[in-house]
């Protein structure tokens, strides 16, 4: 049929003053405020000075899956200034941590999805079961 509204409604030939996304309701105030709602927000490395991005990040992959005291935006500032954009994931956590913190298996994945919601990917060629400090992003 088609792969958008769009070109769904103009095979039908049919009343064609009319936009699919108009007809499908996707133009529709209330349909872009859910549609804006329900977004999985993301962002590029060059973002992560802009507060606003990082902190509606923060509060979709982190807020209800770490504990409160880590200094999380401290994680993005400290990797941006260094020259080298690739990191080993745990030491640079680990210094944001209460020492001897023992992190849980749904924190780290917290972790990975807000990296890769911000831009990053794991370069790493192992898996966990053979490299015992991989954690997929």
């Amino acid at each position: 049929m088609g792969n958008t509204p769009v070109e769904v409604w103009n095979k039908t030939k049919m009343l064609g003053k009319f936009s699919g996304s108009s007809l499908f309701g996707l133009e529709h105030p209330t349909t872009q405020r859910l549609l804006q709602q329900f977004r999985v927000p993301t962002c590029k490395p060059e973002q992560w000075s802009n507060k606003s991005v990082m902190i509606s990040l923060y509060d979709y992959h982190l807020k209800r899956r770490i504990i409160k005291t880590v200094d999380w935006l401290q994680f993005f500032t400290n990797w941006s200034s260094k020259e080298n954009n690739i990191i080993e994931l745990m030491t640079p956590l680990k210094s944001i941590y209460p020492k001897k913190y023992i992190f849980s298996e749904r924190e780290l994945q917290a972790w990975n999805s807000m990296l890769r919601a911000a831009g990053c990917a794991d370069i790493t060629p192992f898996g966990n079961d053979i490299s015992p400090v991989s954690y997929n992003l």
